[in-house]
């Protein structure tokens, strides 16, 4: 027999704010936010521009004996982790002890890995002893369990776009099943650094226009040019529905379904067919025992990329036909958190349902997709279950069918 899973805290480290008022404020703007790093303009990078947390403050536990250990990347997901505690009630609990941690990350150790080589001018000598605590993928999973005292499983995800929305995914399961009672689940990612951002501008998928950064990530747009990289952190705390109410947590939402699928179809590009994520859209519906009919919007990956948002609107018409629900994305706004940005998604996702609105799609004058894509200014709905979906380089598809609390 499976259990119920609900979500009773949510954390944000993002380049619209630290909580979900300012986040959904900024999202209402439909105005992106990236804006140029003085750090690429020195460094001669291609692309210059990003969403980047201004002012990070780290948590207060994160002290400077415990921040040399842990990247840019780890800091954020520690921080918005802990705040995703906090806000659920559970600091200094008991529970904690038994919890689990997933982390979904995109960029993973390659950023902490690019420094330390610069910083070594190519001679292998000069490399920091440090060098392994921060580059390593799982970082930020086990510096998480270790601030929490957290004993339970603690799993790194590696799914690239889609790594926050597979980890919630798999942690959900790790709840459904009885495996833990408490998860802490999330994603996080620091990729804007010089390397990335050139690597990322070759392959051809990255908006160029540096006039008006704000304006370069047009997610469904007829003049549409590529994604805008973006950094940041986002978790949730999930727990079993008995368990939290007898400790009277306030209940935010609920999971109820999960799906993910491979389109096995190229390192990069996605099955132009939507069918990858189709499946995983109707595995997640199947779970959550919901028709299609149930879902009252969409919250979808929406990059900017033309072949991306192509596939993605067929994905959305395999499931639901002509009676798809309004689709809109974060990326106009936040650009693309990477390995952070399913799970930011979903917990705005959640939210908005509970709301009963969905935001317009930043940046975007002509859709050119074959979906209800949410244009303009916020639209209102009746509060109903929603679908968090993700797509990841290497085709990986991820989707969370969450529904609010009634």
């Amino acid at each position: 027999m499976t259990r119920s899973v609900v979500v009773t805290g949510f954390g944000l480290v993002t380049p619209v704010g630290s909580t979900v008022g300012d986040a959904l404020s900024a999202l209402d703007r439909a105005r992106g936010v990236a804006a140029v790093v003085p750090e690429l303009v020195a460094d001669n990078v291609a692309v210059s521009f990003a969403a980047t947390v201004a002012d990070f403050a780290a948590a207060p536990e994160l002290t400077d004996r415990r921040r040399k250990y842990y990247s840019r990347s780890a800091e954020m997901a520690v921080t918005a982790a802990l705040a995703a505690v906090s806000h659920s009630g559970l600091s200094g609990d008991p529970l904690l002890r038994g919890a689990g941690v997933a982390v979904g990350v995109g960029s993973g150790g390659a950023p902490p890995m690019e420094f330390a080589v610069r910083e070594a001018a190519g001679d292998p000598t000069g490399t920091t002893a440090l060098l392994v605590p921060l580059a390593m993928p799982n970082s930020p999973a086990a510096a998480l369990a270790l601030m929490l005292g957290a004993h339970g499983s603690a799993t790194t995800y590696a799914a690239a776009c889609a790594s926050g929305t597979t980890a919630i995914g798999e942690a959900f399961r790790k709840v459904q099943y009885g495996e833990l009672d408490v998860a802490v689940a999330g994603g996080t990612d620091a990729p804007v650094t010089p390397h990335i951002m050139t690597g990322m501008a070759r392959l051809g998928v990255m908006a160029t226009a540096s006039d008006d950064p704000g304006r370069a990530c047009r997610p469904f747009d007829a003049d549409r040019s590529g994604l805008v990289l973006a950094e940041g952190a986002a978790f949730l705390v999930l727990e079993e529905e008995t368990r939290a109410r007898a400790r009277g947590a306030t209940v935010l939402g609920r999971i109820l379904g999960y799906g993910t699928t491979s389109d096995a179809h190229h390192p990069l590009a996605p099955d132009a067919s939507g069918a990858g994520g189709a499946q995983a859209i109707e595995s997640a519906l199947l779970d959550a025992k919901l028709n299609p009919a149930a879902i009252g919007h969409i919250n979808g990956h929406g990059t900017g990329t033309r072949a991306g948002d192509a596939a993605e609107a067929r994905s959305y018409r395999t499931v639901f036909g002509d009676a798809c629900p309004p689709v809109t994305t974060c990326k106009g706004v936040t650009g693309h958190l990477f390995g952070a940005a399913g799970a930011m998604e979903a917990i705005v996702a959640l939210e908005c349902a509970r709301l009963g609105t969905v935001f317009p799609v930043g940046n975007l004058r002509q859709p050119d997709v074959d979906i209800d894509v949410v244009a303009g200014s916020t639209r209102r709905i009746d509060p109903m279950p929603v679908l968090s979906h993700s797509y990841g380089f290497g085709g990986h598809n991820s989707s969370l069918v969450l529904s609010p609390e009634r």
